[in-house]
C-alpha cells in the first residue's frame, strides 16, 4: 500500500514538470487528472494550454467539458465549436462525432472510410447542429409509485443505439460485483454477463448529449452521474436478483463521501432477442423495452432510505443478444 501511495504523487510530479516545460500531452493528461479530482479551474486551464499548443484531443476534451456544463445555447455552441476545431485538427473520433450529430449520413460514411473532407466542412457541420433538437426528451410514464418506476418510450433514436453498441463491442469484459468486505471487484455466479465502463475522459460527444438528456428527464446534473456502463448479455447470461442502492452499513463511508445511489436509468439498445426482461420479483413487474426505450427507477424511498421493493434482476436472453445502456445516479454531485 505504501508503494502505491508514493507512486501517485511521483507520477503527478512528472506530469507537472513536463507540463511546465510546454509538453502538450502532459498538459492534457494532467488537466484530465485534475478534472477527475474536482479541480475544474486548473484542469480546464491546462486543457486550454494544451489545445493552444496543438493537441487535438485537448480541443475535443474542452468540447466535452463545455457540453457537460452547458446551461444555454452559448454553452452548447462553444462545445460544438471546440469539436469542429478538433475535427479540423485531424482528430478522427471528433470528425465522426461532429458529422453524426449534424445528421449527415453520407459524410459519416466518408469519414469512417478514411476519406478526407475539406477544412471548411467542419465549420459547416458545426453550424447545422441543432442542440435543442438533440436535447429534446419524451415525457416519462409512471408505472408504479412504490417502488417509483417510470418508462420513457422512444428515449433514444435508433441510430444513437447503434452508435453506442459499435463503440462498446470491442471494449467488453466480464462484468464483476464489488465485495463490500474488501472493496474489490470480483467474478461471481450471480452475474455472468459482460460490460464496459466509460470514465469521464473516455466518453464521446454522442454519449455526453445522451447523459445531458437523461439529466433533463431525471432532474439530476451530469456531475451526479457515475461512470456510464454498457451491458451485454448472450443467451443464458444474467444478473441475478440484487439492489442498486448502496448498503448503508457496508458502504457507510462511500455514502457519506459521495451520496447514496438514488436512481437507475436503463436504455434498451436493441430488441432482436427473446427473454432478457428486467424483473422486479417482489412486485412481479417485468419490463422489456423496444430499441431506444428506457426504464428508470428510484432506489430509495421519499425519505431517502433504501427501498427494498427495488430488488431486481437482469434475466437471461433465450435467443439473440441483449444490449443495455446503464446509468447510476447519486443523490449529489461527485468527483470522477
Amino acid at each position: 500500500m505504501t508503494g502505491q501511495s508514493a507512486a501517485v504523487p511521483s507520477s503527478l510530479a512528472v506530469l507537472e514538470t513536463r507540463a511546465a516545460g510546454g509538453d502538450a500531452v502532459a498538459m492534457l493528461t494532467l488537466g484530465m487528472e485534475l478534472l477527475v479530482a474536482g479541480d475544474n479551474g486548473r484542469g480546464r486551464a491546462l486543457l486550454t494550454q494544451s489545445a493552444a499548443a496543438g493537441e487535438a484531443d485537448a480541443l475535443r476534451q474542452l468540447a466535452l467539458q463545455d457540453a457537460a456544463e452547458a446551461t444555454d445555447a452559448a454553452g452548447w455552441t462553444s462545445a460544438f465549436r471546440y469539436l469542429a476545431r478538433a475535427a479540423a485538427a485531424g482528430h478522427g473520433l471528433a470528425q465522426q462525432e461532429l458529422v453524426f450529430l449534424a445528421g449527415d449520413k453520407a459524410a459519416l460514411l466518408q469519414v469512417e472510410q478514411g476519406h478526407a473532407l475539406p477544412p471548411e466542412a467542419w465549420d459547416n457541420f458545426h453550424a447545422v447542429i441543432d442542440h435543442a433538437r438533440l436535447l429534446a426528451t419524451p415525457a416519462p410514464r409512471q408505472i408504479m409509485k412504490a417502488p417509483a418506476i417510470h418508462t420513457v418510450p422512444g428515449m433514444v433514436p435508433a441510430e444513437v443505439c447503434d452508435w453506442i453498441i459499435a463503440r462498446s463491442r470491442d471494449r467488453l469484459v466480464r462484468a464483476q460485483v464489488f465485495n463490500p468486505v474488501d472493496g474489490k471487484a470480483r467474478d461471481t455466479v450471480m452475474r455472468t454477463n459482460r460490460d464496459t465502463r466509460y470514465p469521464r475522459g473516455e466518453l464521446d460527444m454522442v454519449q455526453m448529449v445522451l447523459l445531458r438528456r437523461i439529466g433533463a428527464v431525471t432532474g439530476y446534473d451530469f456531475a451526479a452521474m457515475e461512470p456510464t456502463s454498457v451491458l451485454h448479455y448472450q443467451v443464458g447470461e444474467q444478473f441475478r436478483q440484487h439492489f442498486d442502492y448502496l448498503d448503508p452499513g457496508a458502504y457507510a463511508q462511500e455514502v457519506r463521501d459521495f451520496g447514496q445511489r438514488v436512481g437507475t436509468f436503463l436504455i434498451y439498445l436493441n430488441e432482436e432477442f427473446d427473454g432478457g426482461e428486467t424483473l422486479f420479483p417482489i412486485t412481479s413487474y417485468r419490463y422489456k423495452g423496444r430499441k431506444g426505450d428506457a426504464l428508470m427507477f428510484r432506489n430509495v424511498k421519499p425519505d431517502g432510505t433504501p427501498d427494498r421493493l427495488t430488488l431486481h434482476a437482469g434475466t437471461p436472453p433465450t435467443r439473440g443478444e441483449k444490449w443495455l445502456f446503464s446509468q447510476w445516479i447519486r443523490e449529489r454531485p461527485r468527483r470522477g
